[in-house]
């Protein structure tokens, strides 16, 4: 079977396309908003799409370009995975699909993460998705009270090479990396 790998914007997404993604994403507040709100909530973003060839969306991951990580003071940008779903499951398509944007990212030269928790590390390795465990526990959100560890534990490395991968091998509870969360 042959597949077709696509990136879109939001706005390149039919209305199909958006309540089949957010059907499947686990966020249920997400679950019942229009397509309007959707392409206005992730105007930052690329959506990467596998298809069959009969154009059946069989798998979808979203990568953020809003997310940058503070590192001594200076931000620094990287696209973000997230929201990996398979539509048909156990059929290797998320992995298929992570192998085409992982090259994607290499040939645009753009560094890109992502995250995971403890419970999904193996799959991660299984697609050849390099990690760096328990780092995620070192990135900081500012909250109105303080600062909040992430829920999650690893940091999946997409594209990641030179500078970038320095700074976050520095991570530690004692230098600890901040989430800048400001839209763009």
């Amino acid at each position: 079977m042959n597949y077709h790998y696509q990136i879109k914007k939001a706005t390149e997404l039919s209305g199909e396309e958006i309540k089949t993604i957010l059907s499947h994403w686990a966020v249920e507040e997400w679950r019942e908003i229009e397509p309007d709100v959707f392409i206005a909530k992730f105007r930052g973003s690329e959506f990467h799409v596998l298809y069959s060839e009969q154009g059946e969306l069989l798998s979808v991951a979203r990568m953020n370009f809003e997310f940058k990580i503070i590192f001594n003071d200076l931000p620094y940008s990287f696209a973000e995975l997230v929201g990996l779903v398979s539509i048909v499951k156990e059929k290797g398509f998320a992995r298929y699909l992570l192998k085409e944007i992982q090259q994607d990212f290499y040939f645009r030269n753009i560094p890109a993460i992502g995250f995971c928790s403890f419970d999904l590390r193996e799959f991660y390795r299984k697609c050849g998705i390099e990690s760096m465990p328990g780092k995620a526990k070192m990135l900081l959100e500012k909250s109105d009270h303080g600062f909040i560890v992430s829920e999650d534990d690893d940091i999946l490395l997409i594209n990641i090479s030179g500078e970038y991968r320095k700074l976050l091998n520095g991570l530690s509870f004692d230098k600890p990396g901040y989430l800048d969360l400001t839209p763009k």
